[in-house]
């Protein structure tokens, strides 16, 4: 006959079955019917199924009980056997098995009404003494479960398809890959800046005249704009890999350099193209105590790895509660007046007691390659400043380029002055200066210009700790807001470079 499981908050399942097929012994059909009451008691107690069978009803009408239970249930698990595949089929002796005539014919209901529901309400279970010659006609598609045994191991498979608990999961789709065309058309003067597919060497930027000469400053800014407008819109698949695309990158840095100088006099950043490097002071800082990025109490989202600048007056000089509130307004315009980001850029802010936190949004990739932006910016009463910045990175992780590190690195260290400045004005002179680099799992060796073709990394410094620039000299705020900047990001990059890949 049938066996039953049904609770409100588990699916109901029904196992309709014979007692007893042509030609049994009393002890055949003692042992299926021993078959049935282990499946129903393992369903129960291995499968947390509140199971019901009909060897614990002996007085029910088992034609009018099993059918309706058939029809109400979530599974009907058919015992594939000889008499259930006649009674399906309508063969055999009607006088006998009437029982399990009726629960099939309330199955062939199920089948009429579609065969999706049939698939998803229908199992056959093959138990010992069960085999394929016993699966009726129209229900070899149906799936089927070979039971053994009645352990958890044993019943796995079955307890999985009634508990909706695939084995295999589909993984979520992944990023779609951006592969460069072999040639890029969009715009015509695109080849004339190719180096060597026409014989033209691509159009240089600029000379960037001394900063401490401002005279003629309006021309060159006009000169940077009109070479970016002859050069094209990236899209996506373009990237670094272009020559095109690496002069628009120096012209965009040149230009950003001449407007920072235009709006904020104050900040003199060196060129980092030619001529002498300015020489830097650096005297002994000793018992320097600097805050860590895993210990600041911030939940950055790095989405790449990054490096953290920190600066530290020497002395110590903390600032005020009254300072400190100020800096929720003053650090945002600070960084936009920088042009660390762009003017549609939003920037969180939050402030406490003991800091001012000041995150961008996360950027965009261009062709699958991202470079390397502001991130956050940190101010501490006790004076301290961090700055992060992301370093550039593909699908296949983040790249350590030493002349982008510094540039970076440089645009962190004219940050976190001008916000000393802001605070302590003329009081404090010198900072100490530490760095480190953090999220470093997946950061690679390499160049930028690799971003977006290359086919493998190295990766020498995984799953090390950070790498750490103690902060043991200090140096001039006004070297870190001038052309001296240049030269401190550039010992500062080698620093963590050479700690990374020691």
């Amino acid at each position: 006959m049938l066996v039953s499981a049904a609770a409100p908050t588990r699916p109901s399942a029904i196992v309709s079955y014979s007692h007893a097929e042509t030609g049994w012994t009393p002890a055949q059909a003692a042992e299926r019917l021993d078959q049935v009451h282990r499946l129903v008691y393992a369903l129960r107690t291995v499968g947390a199924i509140d199971a019901d069978a009909d060897i614990f009803h002996p007085n029910e009408d088992w034609t009018r009980w099993g059918p309706a239970r058939v029809a109400a249930s979530d599974f009907v698990l058919v015992v594939a056997s000889p008499a259930w595949r006649d009674a399906w089929i309508g063969d055999g002796d009607p006088t006998r098995n009437k029982g399990v005539r009726a629960e099939a014919d309330v199955v062939r209901s199920i089948e009429q009404a579609g065969r999706p529901q049939f698939q998803k309400r229908v199992r056959l279970i093959m138990l010992p003494g069960s085999s394929d010659a016993d699966i009726p006609v129209g229900m070899h598609g149906i799936t089927r479960h070979y039971v053994s045994g009645f352990e958890q191991s044993e019943l796995e498979e079955l307890l999985r398809d009634l508990t909706d608990q695939p084995k295999f999961l589909k993984p979520a789709l992944g990023e779609v890959p951006v592969f460069p065309a072999a040639m890029t058309t969009h715009t015509p003067d695109v080849a004339r800046l190719e180096t060597g597919t026409d014989g033209v060497t691509p159009p240089q930027p600029v000379a960037v005249t001394p900063v401490s000469d401002p005279a003629g400053r309006a021309e060159r800014v006009e000169q940077l704009k009109a070479q970016l407008e002859a050069l094209p819109q990236p899209l996506p698949g373009e990237g670094p890999h272009l020559p095109w695309y690496r002069l628009r990158q120096q012209i965009e840095s040149r230009l950003w350099n001449e407007l920072r100088e235009e709006t904020a006099p104050s900040s003199n950043l060196g060129s980092t193209s030619t001529g002498p490097e300015p020489s830097v002071e650096w005297t002994p800082a000793s018992n320097v105590q600097v805050a860590w990025a895993e210990s600041l109490g911030r939940e950055v989202g790095y989405g790449a790895s990054a490096v953290v600048v920190h600066l530290i007056p020497v002395p110590p000089a903390a600032i005020t509660q009254r300072l400190l509130s100020s800096l929720d307004d003053i650090g945002p315009r600070i960084v936009r007046e920088r042009r660390l980001v762009d003017d549609s850029a939003g920037l969180t802010r939050a402030s406490s007691g003991e800091d001012i936190f000041i995150e961008s949004q996360p950027t965009q990739r261009v062709g699958g390659v991202s470079r390397g932006r502001f991130l956050a910016l940190r101010i501490s009463r006790s004076g301290q400043t961090s700055v992060w910045y992301t370093l550039p990175r593909d699908s296949m992780g983040s790249v350590l380029d030493e002349h982008h590190l510094r540039h970076d690195i440089q645009a962190a260290l004219g940050l976190g002055a001008g916000i000393i400045e802001a605070t302590h004005g003329t009081a404090v002179a010198r900072v100490a200066v530490a760095a480190e680099l953090v999220n470093t799992t997946s950061l690679t060796g390499g160049t930028v210009d690799e971003l977006g073709t290359r086919t493998q990394a190295t990766m020498p410094g995984a799953f090390r700790s950070p790498p750490r620039i103690d902060p043991d000299e200090s140096v001039g705020v006004r070297d870190l807001n001038g052309p001296g900047s240049w030269t401190v990001a550039g010992v500062v990059a080698q620093l963590l470079i050479r700690a990374w890949s020691a």
